[in-house]
């Protein structure tokens, strides 16, 4: 006889997973997700977290303060930066280009090597001046979003 947790047809019943469960299954099984970015949910979920995109905060002014979360999608240290490391951080609006200078580095490397997301805060700067298009952040924090 069928079981109370399963249909007549023998296949048990599963509770639909949330947004944001399945985007994580779209991303752990094909490394994309048409159903949305991670941190347009967990922005939903986490309160807490800074709602600044990454899109806003590559409009706030030169020499500006600020926070944001995000997937860390690449990281580099080139042999020739001093310690230095680059990394990109990835939302649901674009991508934000980070700097992390080696004490900073070196302060937070643990939590790299252990998690994905994160909110960074630092210092933005442009490349070409207060009124250039390119922008980076200069990082003096990392917390893991957990």
């Amino acid at each position: 006889p069928p079981s109370a947790d399963a249909p007549a047809g023998g296949a048990p019943l599963f509770a639909p997973l949330g947004a944001l469960e399945a985007i994580h299954t779209d991303y752990r099984s094909f490394g994309a997700s048409t159903r949305g970015h991670p941190m347009q949910e967990l922005r939903r979920l986490r309160p807490d977290l800074p709602q600044l995109t990454t899109a806003q905060a590559k409009s706030r002014g030169h020499l500006r303060k600020l926070a944001v979360s995000g997937l860390v999608i690449v990281m580099q240290r080139p042999p020739t930066a001093k310690g230095t490391c680059f990394a990109t951080l990835e939302d649901e609006t674009g991508f934000l280009d980070l700097i992390l200078k080696k004490e900073v580095y070196e302060r937070h490397r643990e939590l790299f090597g252990a998690h994905s997301f994160f909110t960074i805060s630092g210092m933005l700067q442009r490349s070409g001046g207060k009124d250039s298009h390119s922008a980076h952040l200069l990082v003096d924090r990392v917390v893991a979003v957990e």
